[in-house]
């Protein structure tokens, strides 16, 4: 009687992924190995990576493949939502980050899903310049979301004062999807800055409400709060993008 074979972890691994990514089989054995290779070595460092393969292929091979695979050259396609397992309204977190390598500037705008306080991304772009992405290229990656998942899957977004535009704003409104971003106190609304506003009010307050305000042209609620820690004042404002709003006071600041 034959034999039959033990299952290592690999193939293991492999038979998880067949369901939520679409390659070949020889594609699903790679990324299975390289999974593996950088729980071992953890380690961005791709060299290390490779050699740290279970295969009898040259490590400078494997290194290669490597490439070709973060290049996708093949083309596979990775559910990472279903592959992990999480269902449901989504909270997006849409950030950017950028550091010097030698003489060149890497600058990656990415789109993440929330998950038990872990950022996970789903979606990035690089972009060839150094500074803030532009308008047009924040809304992008979240069409690219909302083109493969639905906006129907977003609960809310999540971004710094940087992501606050007109162009970006107004097509989250128009799509119906919910966001907090923070707003820069030189925002205008009715001919004044948030600044020139948020100077008069007190220094322990909230800010809790049904506070409705133009800006861009666009209406908008806004939540923010005040307050001294260390003879600092500390203050902590965003847009809120539907009228769902958490506090209930000082209505009357920025009429």
């Amino acid at each position: 009687m034959k034999q039959q074979q033990k299952q290592t972890p690999d193939d293991a691994f492999r038979e998880a992924l067949q369901a939520n990514i679409q390659g070949t089989r020889h594609a699903l054995k790679f990324i299975a190995r390289f999974v593996s290779a950088l729980l071992k070595t953890r380690t961005s460092n791709l060299v290390k990576v490779a050699n740290a393969f279970e295969t009898d292929a040259a490590a400078d091979s494997v290194y290669r493949q490597i490439q070709r695979f973060l290049r996708n050259e093949n083309e596979i396609s990775i559910d990472y939502l279903k592959l992990l397992n999480i269902h449901g309204k989504l909270k997006l977190l849409i950030d950017r980050t950028e550091w010097k390598f030698g003489a060149t500037w890497v600058n990656i705008l990415t789109l993440s899903v929330a998950y038990k306080n872990v950022a996970i991304p789903v979606l990035w772009e690089t972009v060839n310049h150094k500074g803030n992405a532009t308008a047009g290229e924040h809304r992008a990656i979240i069409e690219k979301f909302v083109a493969e998942f639905g906006a129907k899957r977003i609960l809310r977004i999540y971004a710094d004062r940087e992501f606050g535009s007109c162009l970006l704003l107004k097509y989250l409104l128009e799509n119906k999807i919910d966001f907090h971003i923070r707003l820069k106190t030189s925002h205008q609304s009715g001919g004044r800055s948030f600044l020139q506003r948020w100077r008069k009010v007190s220094e322990k307050v909230k800010l809790k409400g049904k506070v409705k305000i133009e800006v861009f042209g666009l209406e908008l609620f806004v939540s923010c709060l005040k307050y001294q820690k260390d003879g600092k004042v500390v203050k902590l404002p965003y847009f809120r993008g539907r009228n769902n709003p958490m506090w209930h006071e000082l209505r009357n600041l920025f009429r």
